[in-house]
């Protein structure tokens, strides 16, 4: 990798990251000063009003699709596998060793049918296999993948002679771009970013040397040094391109098809360490270069050498709406990326696992996301919530509930539920929405029209608006649109990102919140009330209450009430009188 030659410093930098099965690795381990006091208390609150409602219907039935008569199964095209389904970005390799796959190539046809979708953008929370569309794409549409076609997409619906005079396959010169390793925002992640670059380039030119004449690449080994280094390297390779399909002709291929995989790393890490506080993101160094980038993707769009680009990212938040087309939320492809109840009952029946048993608690812990805002459509599963669940059932399909969904602490970011804690709207929502309402959590009503869900940025949350945090948890997966009317609620997907919620503002919140937590779980005895009065008490001593938030004596009355007494757990037996201390607010 070419990131080994920037120096440790950058090395360091650039290195600072994990595969998917580990995204976000710069998660908050401690508490950021500036809200560790203010927020303390409002999450144990949170956190007492989650743990009472949710432990104590949480063996209520949640939402399931299969009762509702909306979506009734279709046929599939999987082939029949031998192993066990997993989670990889190479088709051919798993073809070769026999997994299981999950067949998504019907969408490459609805990708081209519409004429609009040149260049787009697909925002998926982590985990959901975004990189695998990635490599369908690549492997269907590279021309230098032509020879391993038939064996990559053997028994999948594009294998079809039919399909494929709609969609000609192997007709595109195929760019790729990752941007997963990149982190932070100074000059260092520049040098990073414009790295990964240069390696797209290589790679590029490595792989069509010989279909387009290329001479030996000028710029391999290189490191990246300033702009200028890359806006060259840039130019050199699409001016041989765009020479060659001059000289050829479209008869020869159609174009760059430019791919980018977590286009948004950075920002993403940019957000969930709060540096939105410290620093705009338009004025960080790294802001600028990503313009430049896409600046050049454009321009190469403009000049038709560039004809698609395919885009996927976990927010829309730093990429300009008029370049590519945010097909997040388009009922078309709710299904691109996660599983659908058809693929998990099919991959389970080929296993030999009791799909009749096991469907209604996968539903229940991994399904739940209805990726379309304007109508109704399947709700699908967390890609690997669910396989990890199934890999357990087919170890021991005797072992019980609990311990298939043991609760991952990769659903819901750290530093996403710090954002969240410095609001006090959103997390008294939250603390509804895990309610049990008519067998479902309790949906968070939203009105329409603030709620333009595929536009936005990290300049908004500087303004703490109520809404532009609501989009967030949606795009990360901690609130999905409601299944049954997805134009007015959203809702909590499913119990496990109920409970990792809870466990992870636990976690966060500090002592406080972990000791009321455990107060309101002992079952044994009835919750001390008085010790959560202490509590209450010393906070409001130390001055614990300041910063962002908005509360007065009724609100804090309300909320302690609903704790105490309002809680199953507390099952309060005696009569209390709590006094007001003169001077405390």
């Amino acid at each position: 990798m070419r990131i080994k030659k920037l120096g440790q410093q950058q090395s360091i930098h650039c290195a600072s990251t994990t595969d998917h099965a580990s995204s976000y690795p710069y998660q908050a381990v401690a508490v950021i000063e500036t809200y560790e006091n203010s927020t303390r208390f409002r999450v144990s609150l949170l956190i007492a009003r989650i743990t009472g409602s949710f432990w104590q219907n949480s063996h209520l039935k949640r939402w399931n699709s299969s009762s509702s008569g909306f979506y009734p199964r279709t046929k599939t095209s999987v082939k029949e596998s031998t192993k066990f389904p997993v989670i990889r970005t190479n088709l051919l390799d798993m073809q070769q060793k026999k997994f299981h796959i999950f067949d998504k190539t019907r969408y490459i046809v609805d990708l081209e049918e519409d004429p609009s979708l040149q260049s787009v953008l697909l925002c998926r929370p982590p985990h959901f296999g975004k990189s695998t569309v990635i490599d369908m794409l690549r492997r269907y549409h590279g021309s230098v993948y032509k020879k391993t076609l038939q064996e990559t997409f053997q028994g999948l619906y594009v294998s079809d002679r039919n399909i494929q005079k709609i969609v000609p396959p192997s007709r595109w010169l195929v760019l790729d771009f990752n941007f997963s390793h990149i982190g932070g925002h100074d000059d260092d992640a520049v040098q990073c970013f414009y790295s990964a670059i240069l390696d797209g380039l290589e790679n590029f030119w490595e792989l069509h040397q010989t279909q387009l004449e290329l001479p030996p690449c000028p710029f391999i080994g290189e490191t990246p040094g300033p702009w200028s280094n890359v806006n060259a390297a840039f130019n050199v390779t699409f001016d041989l391109v765009w020479s060659y399909l001059h000289e050829n002709g479209k008869n020869s291929f159609e174009g760059v098809y430019v791919l980018v995989d977590d286009y948004d790393g950075a920002p993403n890490q940019f957000l969930l360490r709060h540096a939105y506080n410290d620093v705009a993101w338009n004025s960080t160094p790294l802001a600028t270069a990503m313009e430049n980038f896409w600046g050049l993707l454009e321009q190469k769009f403009a000049e038709d050498i560039i004809g698609r680009t395919f885009i996927t990212g976990v927010t829309p938040v730093t990429l300009d709406p008029m370049f590519a087309k945010n097909i997040s939320f388009n009922p078309v492809f709710s299904g691109l990326c996660g599983l659908t109840k058809e693929e998990v009952m099919d991959v389970m029946d080929s296993l030999g696992v009791d799909s009749n048993t096991w469907i209604k608690p996968l539903t229940k812990y991994t399904n739940g996301y209805h990726f379309s805002q304007a109508v109704q459509v399947e709700p699908v599963f967390n890609t690997r919530t669910c396989l990890t669940a199934l890999r357990k059932i087919c170890q021991n399909d005797l072992v019980a509930s609990e311990e298939v969904f043991r609760y991952p602490a990769y659903l819901v970011p750290e530093g996403l539920l710090e954002i969240v804690a410095s609001n006090s709207d959103v997390i008294h929502q939250l603390a509804k929405a895990v309610e049990i309402q008519d067998h479902s959590f309790t949906p968070i009503e939203y009105e329409d029209n603030n709620f333009y869900f595929h536009n936005v940025r990290l300049s908004d949350l500087n303004h703490g608006y109520n809404h532009t945090i609501l989009k967030f948890l949606v795009y990360y997966g901690v609130l999905s649109f409601d299944p049954h009317e997805p134009t007015k609620f959203l809702r909590i997907p499913n119990h496990a990102v109920a409970t990792q919620v809870v466990s992870s503002s636990t976690e966060w919140g500090g002592l406080h919140a972990t000791e009321l937590t455990h107060a309101l779980r002992e079952l044994d005895d009835p919750m001390n009330v008085v010790r959560v009065l202490d509590m209450y008490r010393g906070m409001l001593a130390t001055d614990e209450f300041k910063d962002r938030l908005h509360h007065d004596e009724k609100e804090h009355a309300d909320v302690l009430f609903s704790i105490l007494f309002n809680n199953t757990l507390s099952r309060p037996e005696h009569e209390y009188t709590v006094t007001k201390v003169s001077g405390l607010h």
